[in-house]
């Protein structure tokens, strides 16, 4: 075992990674932690710099918000992230005017970007708020103004001079002059009652000097709050004055307040809230609902000049398109093809390139779903100049193929369909990849071309693997505007996916994990991280398909090839990387038992990064790898793989992969029910056993337990370091590969036949000493081939039965490492082979208790224990750890780290 003051290596997309979900969860202050600590590793991401730089504005500390946001533009200055960012920095700072330079060159670099202007607006609101519309202010260039400047000038610098010279303590006083009550009221709203409370519990000196239960003065908080009150009241007053609410009250109070001009800003906003509620009413399904508000909309934005709304044509485009699809779901046909011409009739008028694009794509759906597949096709192949992605070409050139498909001319379709699978295959999507090969397939069908057909149906069936059985029949079936009748063979491609059993599985996924019923039961009460090996193309995406198919419910796969990262032979872990990670923690916090992850990035410092993961989150890793027979022929691969690598490139990715990655050490951990099962009869068995006349006279070995012993002796607070979660019983220490024997251990047929598989383990008996408490284990044959030759042995020349050493540690005293629970099962075994049978003292808990002397019990169960669990490896750093010593019962449980 490594040092106790060794930590696992935490790497920086863990820390994004855990960052990032603290912020989300309004836990700003631990997500700073983490952003320091990952821009302690990297210290020029410019990303971390703005994600931390958010934090801070959080916070309410604007000066290290606006620090971060310009050291992430000094790393890159068109960072656009980092230009908003610092805008909204100065703009929090009340510095408006400077706030508006930034918004305006974010808004140069990504116009597209709506907060931009938002920002813009806001902050020329606030400026006119300070001080008045320019357009009201008259300059006259006289000396008498010029001279009176000057001199005002010069006496401020005299008045300045003086001001020095006063006492510290006046300047203080002065500086700190407080509002009145009237004035803050007004500013800070319904907040002022919140201050009020606050100064009042200021009065209350013992509740000041008290402290919470993490040790933080309850003053400081107090005052914390104080202070941050007093800034927002500052920024409130800077960013609105009070003339300027004085001036809105009068209006208001002659009348002029309902007939008062909305600001830009205000109109902005008020439509994005509008649109944004439109679009959510459409994906609930009120589809009607959803109309009647884009009419009324439209009708309200119509009356604004462009003044009010810069983009106001965009936006009413943008509303015909919305009012078109809510007609086209409630089944109005014509009147959704009216609405998106108009879409269409507006963008061709204002030269609105993408708008044009969209309309014309609704347009070629609406007739589509009328059947009129002619209109359609010339409406989608005047869009294929204005599509700007492959995925866009992809679909476009799919649909123009179906449109020919049902006109019945299957050699265009043909042609289309080659060119979406083209396009889908440079982005890299399996989905329109699956519908590209179906489309192809059932254009060689009407052709007469069978071979070819079959040949793509096979394809199409091994793309249909890489996704959800049911999402991928769905994806293709429900194809928009077209009917089943047009997919007659999809059905017998699903129905042979669907009733696929385990003898039906090729030879390449044959794993306990999918074939052992005893291995599946398990798996479902464990929790379990499986981490598939392999090259692009080797059958990683069937593998993770057949066991998500195996477990259901149980099972979430994440597929990095769905994140567009491309595998490669990385010096450094991608940025994307954290997004894979997000997920990954959501799903471990959500304790899904079966988690799989399909990647090819198996460079050393990933792998770290997921064995962190595992450990913080207790589940058990299993590495499993296609055993397609191509798996490592770069040649065939070359066809195979969807990224299109060459053999050399895939020559580079292979000794990452070929090389075995050990664990420290190999062993038998319980499932998580097997383990609360075995935890709960462990802790029983201390506390009958402190609660006995026998135990408490040779209480002498237990002092450190004992409180009061005519009561009971606390062996709980004894045995202070337990492992948490999932207990286990280790076969063999193999310390990543450096223990003698550990490579030869692994390359075992045994060991490598039971690696991820299902065992029933058998509990003969408890047992404690003065240095650790654990259970003795029964192994059959078949575990006994799994069990190393040299593990029962602590000299040379011991002879004791093999097996001998088997066992689970539940507990050790203070400064005793885990280990020491197997030795000490070892001296039990020898007192027995020399004759000592122990004394028998009584029975407790289903069993006969015996004492060896020298504070050593041994409780033989009547019934043995049988506890399930997966032969497998421990790949990361933890290690049992002592807690905080404490008389509480059970607090020993819970403060821990791995073993």
């Amino acid at each position: 075992m490594a040092d106790e003051d060794l930590l696992p290596v935490v790497s920086f997309g863990n820390l994004m990674s855990e960052g990032i979900a603290l912020s989300r969860r309004g836990q700003h202050e631990k997500a700073l932690g983490c952003f320091n600590d990952a821009l302690k590793l990297r210290a020029a991401d410019k990303h971390c710099l703005i994600t931390r730089s958010k934090c801070f504005l959080k916070l309410g500390d604007t000066e290290n918000s606006l620090k971060d946001a310009e050291a992430s533009l000094q790393i890159d200055e068109t960072f656009y992230e980092g230009l908003y960012q610092k805008a909204e920095s100065l703009y929090a700072m009340g510095d408006f005017e400077f706030a508006l330079v930034f918004y305006h060159r974010g808004r140069r670099l990504r116009p597209d970007l709506h907060k931009f202007l938002l920002g813009i607006h806001k902050a020329e609101e606030a400026i006119i708020n300070c001080i008045g519309n320019p357009s009201t202010v008259k300059l006259e260039n006289k000396e008498e103004l010029c001279f009176v400047s000057r001199q005002a000038e010069l006496q401020s610098k005299k008045d300045s001079q003086k001001q020095q010279k006063k006492p510290k303590d006046q300047k203080d006083q002065k500086h700190t002059k407080k509002k009145s009550p009237k004035t803050e009221q007004q500013l800070l709203g319904r907040l002022y009652d919140d201050k009020a409370y606050l100064e009042k519990l200021l009065k209350d000196e013992d509740l000041m000097q008290s402290n919470t239960r993490q040790g933080t003065k309850v003053m400081d908080l107090v005052l914390d709050g104080i202070s941050y009150l007093n800034q927002r009241r500052d920024f409130w007053q800077q960013q609105k004055p009070m003339y300027a609410r004085e001036y809105d009250r009068k209006l208001l109070r002659l009348g002029w307040g309902r007939e008062r001009k909305l600001k830009p800003a205000e109109i902005a906003r008020a439509i994005a809230k509008e649109m944004e509620d439109i679009e959510q009413m459409l994906a609930r399904g009120s589809a009607e609902q959803s109309c009647r508000k884009a009419e009324h909309l439209l009708k309200k934005i119509r009356a604004w000049s462009e003044d009010d709304v810069p983009n106001k044509y965009e936006l009413i485009g943008n509303l015909h398109s919305h009012i078109g699809n809510a007609q086209l779901a409630m089944g109005q046909m014509e009147a959704a093809l009216h609405s998106h011409e108009m879409d269409l009739e507006c963008a061709r008028e204002h030269s609105l390139t993408d708008s044009v694009s969209r309309a014309l794509d609704n347009i070629g759906h609406v007739y589509a779903r009328l059947g009129k597949f002619q209109q359609a096709i010339s409406i989608w192949e005047e869009k294929i100049p204005l599509a700007q992605s492959s995925l866009e070409k992809a679909w476009l050139f799919h649909e123009i193929g179906r449109c020919y498909l049902e006109l019945d001319n299957a050699e265009v379709a043909q042609d289309y369909g080659e060119q979406s699978l083209q396009s889908a295959d440079e982005e890299g999507d399996v989905e329109w990849q699956l519908h590209a090969t179906v489309l192809v397939a059932q254009a060689q069908v009407k052709l007469k071309n069978y071979p070819s057909a079959i040949l793509n149906f096979e394809r199409a069936l091994e793309k249909a693997r890489l996704m959800p059985s049911e999402t991928a029949q769905n994806g293709i079936i429900a194809n928009r505007g077209f009917s089943k009748k047009s997919h007659p063979f999809l059905p017998k491609i699903f129905r042979k996916m669907s009733t696929q059993s385990a003898k039906e599985r090729p030879e390449s996924l044959h794993f306990p994990f999918l074939d052992d019923e005893d291995t599946i039961s398990t798996l479902k009460e464990s929790k379990t991280f499986f981490i598939l090996r392999g090259l692009p193309g080797s059958g990683k995406s069937t593998l993770a398909q057949a066991i998500h198919d195996r477990y259901k419910d149980a099972c979430k796969v994440i597929s990095v090839d769905h994140y567009k990262i491309t595998p490669l032979i990385r010096s450094s872990i991608p940025e994307e990387y954290s997004k894979v990670d997000e997920d990954l923690v959501d799903y471990c916090k959500r304790e899904i038992s079966v988690i799989v992850l399909d990647d090819t990035h198996h460079e050393r410092e990933r792998l770290e990064q997921l064995f962190d993961i595992a450990d913080k989150y207790r589940y058990k890793v299993i590495f499993a790898e296609p055993k397609t027979p191509w798996r490592l022929d770069c040649p065939q691969l070359k066809d195979k793989n969807q990224w299109k690598l060459s053999v050399e490139e895939l020559k580079k990715m292979k000794p990452s992969l070929e090389k075995e990655f050990l664990p420290m050490y190999f062993g038998w951990f319980l499932s998580k029910r097997s383990s609360e099962i075995l935890r709960k009869a462990g802790q029983a068995f201390l506390d009958e056993l402190g609660s006995l006349k026998a135990f408490k006279k040779e209480s002498k070995y237990f002092p450190s337990a004992i409180e009061d012993p005519k009561i009971k002796i606390d062996l709980t607070s004894y045995f202070v370091k337990r492992p948490p979660g999932v207990l286990h019983c280790t076969t063999k220490y193999t310390e990543f590969g450096k223990a003698a024997g550990a490579e030869e251990y692994a390359q075992q047929e045994a060991v490598k036949a039971s690696y991820g598989k299902g065992f029933t383990l058998s509990i003969s008996a408890l047992f404690i000493t003065t240095k650790t408490v654990g259970a003795r284990i029964e192994l059959s044959e078949q575990q006994l081939l799994l069990w190393p030759g040299d593990a029962d042995k602590i000299l040379p020349t011991d002879n004791l039965p093999r097996g001998s050493r088997a066992h689970i540690t539940l507990g050790c005293a203070n400064g005793v490492e885990a280990v020491q629970t197997g030795l000490d099962l070892l001296e039990f075994v020898k007192l027995e082979k020399a004759g000592n049978k122990g004394e028998q003292v009584g029975e407790i808990g289903g069993g006969k208790l015996l004492y060896f002397d020298n504070g050593m019990w041994m409780l033989v169960l009547s019934k043995k224990i049988d506890v399930r669990a997966i032969f497998s490896g421990y790949y990361g750093k933890g290690k049992l750890v002592p807690t905080q010593s404490t008389n509480k019962r059970g607090a020993a449980f819970s403060s821990c780290t791995i073993i």
